[in-house]
């Protein structure tokens, strides 16, 4: 069968969904649907021609061809052949394939990441399908030039170039639709790619990884998961009755927002109910301010006390970085499991920012302004048609969010880990962080933390499975280093 063939190939040449699609140019969710079964393209389709050049491609980067010909009994490592030589091997039934022993599990493998500017221009280039000369025409260089930049011998002095190709190739992937591959292959998100700082990034990416911030935050996760103790049982006196906030139908800029805040949540440990939370803002108001932020944990875990549920949408349109930092920061609300957090797909409106902070029925933290505002108002809501409309605007990004986390503890947690051990969808990765137990599939991501009370949590968003991959590689290649 093909999927069978497929499963062995990959086996052959090391490799995983993630791999080769980066050399296809599509998501590694379509790969694993080939290799898995679930889907079998015919022989001649546009999708086997695509995977076939993607390995090609792959084995030919990684000095693999010879072992790939190996499989055709073939001295032929033309691309011409190779390829067409490989089709007809994916669907031959001629000859039983002898599949690795069963009963051998790899734990990891070092996965190639493009380290040098060169390697990086190089494979956005082969994903876009860019040639020397027609960079070299848009850019207004000769080609050859481009060709030293990509074999590594040069790299440009002046960042304008390297800004002016990127804004050259960020124009190719839109007009191929092909955005989401160059945000696969960088690790920025597609909202930022397609904002106006677009190429400015993608050229930092071609010098520095982005993904270097996001590796720090992660091990800063782990660190916390490794000593974390699940918290007493929170506070649910009235003392959030003695935090005295001037009432206001307007609060301004990020004292007004702060104040606007703690009486909103005051309120919601008096009176009970539902918490609907949702800002695409920068988050400076509430982390940029220590005192406030001790307020502010203080009144969301006196909520969660007084049997509070909240719904936050989170906006996919941060970082990685902060999306992480956000989790390490929620953790403790998290583990109460009082909290259902999602994620946002939708693009973030580039010049306009929303905040609703919507307490069902009873209040309403409303703004709306332009994401360059200096002076930014917030609308304090108590009009019960008003709230009903918020709670629908609510409701439709609600529609359009999926779930961010998933946190599980005791006997769950310890499920959860056997689950995402022995039923892992496409190839299992595997690394241990002091106590803890970082897990990596296809389709998620899953920490472990064992002790007297287990705790575990799993992330699907594939911005946070990217993030984490690229942590995963960067701690196998260190180990490499080190032997």
């Amino acid at each position: 069968m093909l999927c069978d063939r497929v499963e062995y190939l990959f086996a052959q040449l090391s490799c995983n969904n993630s791999d080769i699609a980066r050399y296809v140019g599509c998501s590694p969710s379509n790969i694993s649907r080939i290799k898995s079964g679930s889907r079998v393209p015919k022989k001649n389709s546009k999708a086997i021609a695509a995977l076939a050049s993607g390995v090609y491609e792959y084995a030919r980067a990684e000095n693999l061809l010879s072992e790939l010909a190996k499989l055709f009994q073939s001295e032929d490592t033309g691309k011409q052949g190779v390829v067409a030589a490989l089709v007809n091997w994916l669907y031959s039934e001629e000859k039983p394939l002898k599949m690795p022993n069963p009963n051998i599990k790899v734990k990891s493998r070092s996965v190639r990441v493009h380290s040098d500017f060169g390697e990086k221009l190089d494979a956005l280039m082969r994903v876009l399908g860019m040639s020397n000369v027609e960079l070299a025409r848009n850019v207004k260089v000769d080609d050859s030039l481009i060709s030293r930049f990509r074999s590594g011998k040069r790299t440009p002095g002046d960042r304008s170039m390297a800004v002016n190709i990127s804004t050259k190739l960020l124009g190719r992937a839109k007009k191929l639709n092909l955005e989401s591959e160059v945000e696969l292959l960088s690790g920025i998100y597609i909202g930022d790619l397609l904002g106006s700082d677009g190429a400015l990034m993608l050229s930092k990416w071609l010098y520095n990884s982005p993904q270097d911030v996001a590796s720090s935050s992660i091990e800063k996760l782990l660190e916390l998961v490794a000593v974390f103790t699940l918290p007493a049982k929170a506070i649910t006196g009235q003392s959030a009755a003695n935090i005295l906030v001037e009432k206001k139908a307007t609060y301004w800029n990020d004292d007004g927002l702060q104040d606007a805040v703690l009486r909103f949540l005051s309120n919601a440990v008096i009176f009970g109910g539902e918490l609907c939370l949702y800002s695409d803002e920068k988050m400076d108001w509430l982390t940029g301010d220590k005192e406030f932020l001790a307020k502010w944990s203080y009144l969301m875990m006196s909520c969660i006390g007084a049997g509070v549920r909240i719904k936050i949408i989170h906006n996919i349109a941060r970082s990685a970085q902060e999306m992480i930092d956000a989790i390490s920061s929620w953790l403790p609300l998290y583990l109460s499991n009082m909290i259902d957090a999602y994620v946002l797909r939708n693009p973030k409106d580039a010049r306009f920012s929303k905040t609703i902070f919507l307490h069902t029925g009873v209040s309403c933290v409303l703004g709306s302004h332009t994401v360059e505002s200096r002076d930014r108002w917030y609308e304090y809501i108590e009009d019960g048609d008003k709230l009903d409309a918020i709670a629908g605007d609510f409701g439709e990004l609600l529609k359009n969010s999926h779930n961010l986390i998933r946190v599980y503890s005791g006997e769950l947690a310890q499920n959860i880990r056997r689950m995402a051990t022995e039923n892992p969808v496409g190839e299992l990765r595997e690394l241990i962080f002091k106590n803890v137990l970082l897990l990596l599939d296809d389709k998620s991501v899953t920490v472990f933390r064992s002790g007297d009370i287990p705790i575990a949590f799993t992330l699907t968003e594939p911005l946070m499975q990217s993030a984490f991959s690229n942590y995963f590689n960067e701690k196998m290649q260190q180990t490499m280093l080190s032997k």
